[in-house]
């Protein structure tokens, strides 16, 4: 083949790649070892990681190293923008070394070069499988340490961000009350999911409407700030107080957003419960929740879903009631669209009298059993689920050690 080859690794793995190819064929060798830099190995010479980026970006790097040290080089080579590699002992599972002709041809295929490389992350992604499968085993999720660096920032932020939300809509009367996630937190780890980073509110469904009726009144909307706080219409006034918040709704719940000085965004989400009419079933509001998901899957829009709530709710106003023995997620609550798991309404007193609580170092509502409360949340809430680790909202994966 024209192109050059270097190989990566001078050691014992690159001597066999030096006599598989032949001597012939191969450039250099490249190693991180920088006392080897400028030496020669097996009579070739041996440049640094740094001269391969600037010297030789058009040649195809063969990383000849032990087998787990092989995916860090491979990642090494990624994000210095070297991407034409394969490796070594992946290379011999598809060829003979002692066919030096198609060891060759095979290496000259892109098609080959491409695919073996897709091999290299999937044989790496099945081996951390296997690690975390091995810690999920063998530790106890509530002995988690908690979050760090700018998650354990950001965390403490929502805390503080939210008591001061709710001090400015005192007057509003309502009690918001630890949920999704945050429950979680509270009854497993006394504080947030380690991999947290937002927080989560369940209001009764007359209190949500009354907050996200002051919301939409009184503060921006995420395209009004983002568009650079564009004038307001239809009569709508930005509270002063809020104008560091806009608020996004959408068909099954809506979030407040406080965007900081320091350019971070800390996220509230909000969801609805409603009080169920003691002669209507689960296994109703079930039906109703399939047939509503199925409707929605034609619809592209926020808009026509929030129609689609609306009036779907409206059909169903007779088995809404102000106050009754059952509570559940109401429909406009993205989960009543995925968890009957319990197949049974929540029992009021689960819920109340909600009781005050310190948590992150201040007062909450929670459930009144929030430990039983939590498992209408979620099924499996003592198991490591399988998004363990990785923070979904406002922070990047791997900013919670920083």
């Amino acid at each position: 083949m024209e192109q050059k080859i270097i190989i990566f690794g001078s050691g014992q793995f690159g001597h066999h790649a030096l006599m598989a190819l032949g001597d012939e064929n191969v450039e250099c060798f490249c190693d991180n070892n920088v006392l080897l830099t400028g030496t020669k190995k097996y009579g070739k010479r041996v440049i640094s990681f740094e001269n391969l980026q600037t010297e030789y970006s058009d040649a195809l790097v063969l990383i000849a190293v032990d087998g787990r040290l092989a995916y860090e080089i491979a990642c090494q080579c990624e994000e210095g923008g070297v991407t034409n590699y394969l490796v070594y002992t992946l290379l011999m599972k598809n060829v003979s070394e002692n066919d030096r002709e198609k060891l060759l041809a095979f290496m000259g295929d892109p098609l080959n070069c491409a695919r073996m490389r897709g091999e290299i992350y999937r044989n790496r992604i099945k081996e951390l499988e296997k690690q975390i499968d091995y810690f999920k085993t063998h530790v106890d999720i509530k002995d988690m340490k908690p979050a760090r660096g700018t998650l354990r920032y950001k965390q403490l932020k929502c805390v503080e961000v939210s008591k001061a939300f709710f001090l400015e809509v005192d007057e509003l009367k309502i009690h918001p009350f630890l949920y999704a996630g945050n429950l979680i937190g509270y009854v497993r780890h006394k504080g947030f999911i380690p991999w947290d980073d937002d927080i989560d509110f369940g209001l009764i469904k007359e209190e949500y409407d009354r907050l996200k009726e002051y919301c939409t009144l009184y503060m921006y909307t995420a395209d009004e700030w983002w568009e650079g706080k564009k004038e307001t219409r239809d009569g709508r006034e930005i509270s002063p107080d809020m104008n560091s918040y806009y608020v996004y709704v959408w068909h099954d719940h809506f979030n407040v957003v406080k965007v900081m000085d320091d350019g971070y965004m800390v996220g509230m989400d909000f969801f609805p419960f409603d009080y169920y009419a003691d002669h209507y079933s689960i296994e109703e509001l079930s039906n109703l929740s399939l047939k509503l998901k199925e409707e929605m899957c034609s619809l592209d829009s926020e808009e026509e879903k929030i129609r689609l709530i609306e009036r779907t709710r409206k059909e169903n106003e007779k088995n809404i009631v102000k106050e009754s023995g059952q509570i559940f997620f109401s429909i406009d609550n993205l989960v009543v669209k995925r968890k009957f798991f319990k197949n049974q309404f929540i029992p009021r007193d689960v819920l109340f009298p909600l009781k005050r609580v310190l948590w992150e170092g201040e007062e909450f509502w929670v459930p009144n059993d929030a430990a039983e409360f939590m498992t209408y949340v979620d099924e499996h809430p003592w198991d490591f689920p399988k998004d363990v680790g990785i923070p979904s909202h406002y922070t990047e994966i791997g900013e919670e050690s920083k």
